[in-house]
């Protein structure tokens, strides 16, 4: 991963060192900022796309012919939604080398950006969570499992902890404060967020009885 920012860096400046901004002195500074931001947009929009057409399409079939692990992460709507990284990590990366652009907009474009970029991460981990099931059910039926646990209690549970970690640092990125100054504040609103996520929260602890004691399985009959 490192070394992935890395190389996109070095793209970005390259990118940026080969515009001679001297000869465009005659040029008002704002538009020199505006050509440059929608410069980087298309290259980052072009990048995506080749990225997705190329190493995505790879990836993806080297996904349905793997098993285990390599499934979940190699599968298609994993990787076609960690493909839309691309656009907001380069704009982050990128917007700090756009000339005349004053600090307020490069604060703003920046947070946004990274805001976008932990979004993007998080609905590739629902989509991988959500992989995870699909896969489970499908090794399931291949080997005749038809009564084993289910692991949605588990995945669902997973995703609401995704949804609310991304929540925490969004808000905290946009706010430019630390995710443990959000967290501070949602003290006080803790009692509604017990009463907002109450079903939730019930359904979680009777699942939990319910997988640990062993009442229930998939494919059983219930009479009521």
């Amino acid at each position: 991963m490192n070394d992935l920012v890395v190389g996109e860096m070095t793209w970005v400046k390259k990118f940026f060192s080969s515009l001679n901004w001297h000869q465009m002195s005659d040029v008002p500074h704002w538009l020199q900022s505006t050509l440059a931001l929608a410069g980087l947009l298309l290259g980052a929009g072009v990048l995506q796309w080749v990225l997705r057409a190329t190493v995505g399409r790879l990836l993806e079939q080297l996904g349905r012919k793997a098993g285990g692990p390599l499934a979940v992460l190699l599968h298609r709507d994993v990787l076609r939604s960690a493909s839309f990284i691309v656009l907001p990590l380069v704009t982050h990366i990128g917007v700090r080398f756009v000339p005349h652009l004053p600090n307020t907009a490069h604060r703003v474009i920046e947070n946004v950006a990274l805001a976008l970029t932990v979004l993007v991460v998080a609905r590739t981990l629902l989509c991988a969570l959500d992989a995870v099931l699909a896969v489970y059910a499908q090794r399931a039926a291949e080997h005749g499992r038809a009564r084993s646990r289910s692991v949605k209690m588990y995945v669902q549970f997973g995703q609401l902890f995704v949804w609310l970690a991304a929540f925490v640092i969004v808000i905290a990125v946009l706010s430019d404060k630390s995710p443990l100054i959000v967290l501070s504040g949602f003290g006080a609103m803790s009692a509604v967020v017990l009463f907002i996520f109450q079903d939730t929260i019930r359904s979680f602890v009777a699942g939990m009885q319910i997988e640990g004691n062993d009442m229930l399985r998939v494919g059983d009959w219930i009479d009521m």
